[in-house]
């Protein structure tokens, strides 16, 4: 047997000693000591540490969970000390080794053992970084692991929108709005701002739900709160155009054009012609319409980067 061939018997080995129910879960009040412990270790392996990433893994091998996830995050980001670059076999065994539960005859009962690890994995083989392909169907398998819907996990919104995306856009399955709006509204519970958007779309259109204007345009006005663009420019051209349930309103219009130019420099040109269609007078009351709903809403979310593997809880959506 190969040094790698008993490594992975190992990990396998030690996953049907691990415990379900002590582990946290992402989206909840934050980690616990166990989580923390894990993390700081993690950061100060990422500082070059290799005594830190060596007690990660000490941990891992005896039935931690976290320190297994973290070990992989090191391994997936190419942070481990001592060694250059990612290392995506070490990482995937990692991952492998925090997710998998197993029951009382060692039969694999799921993926979802850690939500954070079961993501990461995920997003490796979407990315194309597991065997240098891509592969659409195991990053189904293992976002669906982090999603929350297996064992009774909290929700976890960022396995949901690409669940949601790989379906709308027919990535290695064939396309299937009804199965994306279903994560979408997952998503959208979570009040995730380009799920509350893209939901609030397909109602408005009738595209893979039943058509729902109103419920539609309120999903956007709650996804124009968390500053979500494409929400703050439909808006726009929701009261540029009109429609049965909204007349024409030119200086409405102009005041959601001018808040998304605020924040995307694609928009300023368009803003800036709405405007000059204006009298002097209206152009004032929407230049004011739009401060004002600015300084309301100054806070915008905490970014979150979907490109990247992640060692912590999402930021929380929504207000």
């Amino acid at each position: 047997m190969s040094t790698i061939n008993r490594r992975q018997a190992l990990a396998l080995a030690l996953t049907t000693a691990m415990p379900t129910a002590v582990f946290s879960q992402p989206g909840g009040a934050g980690f616990g000591k166990q989580e923390r412990d894990a993390l700081n270790l993690a950061r100060a392996a990422a500082s070059g540490s290799p005594g830190a990433a060596d007690k990660l893994k000490r941990q891992a091998n005896t039935g931690d969970r976290w320190a297994a996830m973290q070990y992989g995050w090191l391994a997936h980001t190419g942070q481990m000390p001592n060694r250059l670059g990612r290392d995506m076999e070490l990482a995937m065994r990692a991952y492998n080794l925090s997710c998998k539960v197993v029951g009382e005859n060692q039969e694999l009962i799921s993926l979802s053992g850690n939500q954070i690890a079961a993501y990461n994995a995920g997003l490796a083989y979407y990315a194309g970084q597991v065997e240098g392909k891509r592969d659409p169907f195991a990053a189904i398998k293992w976002f669906r692991a982090a999603s929350g819907e297996e064992g009774g996990k909290l929700p976890f919104y960022p396995a949901y929108v690409y669940l949601a995306k790989i379906y709308e856009n027919g990535e290695g399955v064939p396309v299937n709005l009804p199965e994306a709006a279903r994560y979408w509204t997952a998503a959208a519970a979570q009040r995730e701002p380009t799920a509350l958007y893209t939901k609030g779309k397909m109602l408005i259109e009738g595209v893979g739900v039943g058509k729902n204007y109103f419920e539609g345009f309120t999903l956007l006005l709650r996804a124009a709160d968390q500053w979500q663009i494409d929400a703050i420019y439909m808006l726009a051209q929701i009261y540029a155009n009109g429609n049965f349930a909204h007349d024409r309103n030119d200086l409405e219009a102009t005041k959601w054009i001018q808040i998304a130019a605020s924040k995307d420099e694609r928009y300023r040109k368009l803003a800036d012609q709405m405007n000059a269609k204006l009298s002097p007078a209206d152009q004032k009351k929407a230049r004011a319409a739009s401060v004002n709903w600015m300084r309301s809403h100054m806070k915008a979310p905490d970014p979150f980067d979907y490109n990247l593997p992640i060692n912590a809880p999402p930021p929380r959506r929504g207000i």
